[in-house]
């Protein structure tokens, strides 16, 4: 099972998009962080019955950053890569009534970052990926790239066809984490 949070301080943007999250990703729960540290959150994770935290932090009061990590004891273990955003789009801001949890993910034109970042977020979320959109069934996470180049990952349904949200465009990724000072606790 997969735990939702957010960074101490969350912006209602960011308590949105967790929860937009949290329907949109099966057999995952939504925590507010409060004064956890990262120790307490994995506590609080176990105590779920989850394995794995998506953490979202904050940048200029909107989602910024995603960091995926496995519980590994009583401790957060960060799996690669670290996902900056540019910008993001909730389910409210698409106007499009009902719930869509996603049950694949797929992908359209993409490079081979995008690819490696598709494979890396099937093992994480723990669904499958699917190469063509149409092959695909409900609604999925589809990633591909806008004009600019910039990857998109965005809940659609039918897979791959219209997005219903949430969205998020990304800035960057960073694969080495360990070069980026991910081992610390306190956060």
């Amino acid at each position: 099972m997969l735990l939702i949070s957010t960074s101490r301080r969350p912006t209602r943007r960011i308590l949105s998009f967790a929860k937009d999250l949290r329907n949109s990703i099966p057999n995952s729960i939504k925590l507010q962080r409060g004064k956890r540290g990262l120790r307490d959150l994995a506590r609080a994770a176990l105590e779920a019955g989850c394995d794995r935290v998506l953490l979202i932090n904050r940048w200029k009061g909107s989602p910024g950053k995603l960091e995926m990590m496995e519980v590994e004891g009583e401790a957060l273990r960060a799996i690669p890569p670290l996902i900056y955003l540019r910008g993001i789009k909730l389910r409210r801001e698409y106007g499009v009534e009902g719930r869509f949890t996603a049950s694949s993910i797929t992908m359209g034109r993409l490079g081979p970052e995008g690819i490696e970042l598709a494979r890396s977020l099937s093992r994480f979320l723990r669904m499958p990926l699917v190469g063509d959109p149409g092959a695909a069934k409900g609604a999925s996470i589809h990633i591909s790239e806008d004009r600019a180049g910039s990857i998109r990952v965005a809940v659609t349904s039918p897979p791959g066809i219209e997005e219903v949200g949430p969205a998020f465009t990304i800035r960057h990724l960073i694969w080495e984490l360990e070069a980026h000072g991910r081992e610390g606790e306190s956060r």
